[in-house]
């Protein structure tokens, strides 16, 4: 419940700030507000299911979110959440200085939207609800499977189905990128689709990582940070 309300966040955050500026853009034959709860209810059930497989699945192939289960329990978190820092915010420093690279050599179709993402939004929808989409539900399901059809439960995951695991699913954040193609009638050329897929794979790949080494809590700091650190460069520039 707490991650699920957590991921909520950003789901409210990017309904309320994002969802405006593309019905401007794209505007759909439902007026705004029922577009807005739609887009909420949606969301809410998605990320419901995916936490679910996260709690009851995670465990199984030793994914889990360390420093959130120690406080539901009642047990000391903040050593777990020292433990993870570290290596959270040295990525998170990395890949928002790989962001800022990515944006000077996106193709010239991307660079002419205009679109106006708050910091805000960023940090609670990919930096929350995002990982928990992505690594904590997506990453779960995919790693269990493997493990459960392939490896047979027998022994804790061996580390080709954990990476490729992680690869997949960054292959796939990238691919959740693509839609914006659509809403902004920008055509899917080889450049664009391996700009938008591989940039925000690597990038993926590295909170994977966290998630796999560390535990949920790392990938979402990354992530978060990731944004505030391009915007901080951003406004510097």
């Amino acid at each position: 419940m707490v991650i699920w309300a957590l991921g909520m966040l950003g789901v409210v955050a990017v309904a309320f700030t994002m969802i405006p500026q593309l019905v401007e853009v794209s505007p759909p034959a439902a007026p705004v507000g029922i577009v807005v709860a739609a887009m909420i209810a949606q969301s809410s059930v998605m990320l419901a299911l995916m936490v679910w497989a996260g709690v009851r699945l995670g465990p199984k192939v030793g994914l889990r979110a360390p420093v959130i289960e120690a406080w539901v329990e009642r047990r000391r978190g903040l050593p777990l959440l020292f433990q993870q820092l570290p290596a959270a915010l040295l990525a998170g420093v990395v890949c928002g200085l790989l962001l800022i690279g990515f944006e000077r050599i996106a193709p010239a179709s991307l660079q002419a939207v205009n679109l106006d993402v708050p910091l805000i939004s960023a940090i609670l929808y990919g930096g929350v609800t995002e990982e928990v989409l992505v690594r904590f539900g997506l990453m779960t399901i995919v790693l269990w499977l493997m493990w459960r059809f392939i490896q047979r439960r027998n022994g804790p995951p061996k580390p080709i189905y954990a990476y490729t695991a992680m690869i997949v699913c960054a292959v796939a954040f990238g691919a959740g990128h693509l839609p914006v193609t659509q809403v902004f009638d920008i055509a899917l050329t080889p450049s664009v689709l391996l700009y938008i897929v591989g940039a925000n794979a690597l990038l993926g790949s590295l909170f994977g990582l966290l998630f796999l080494r560390y535990g949920l809590e790392s990938a979402i700091i990354a992530h978060a940070l990731t944004h505030a650190v391009a915007a901080v460069i951003e406004a510097l520039l």
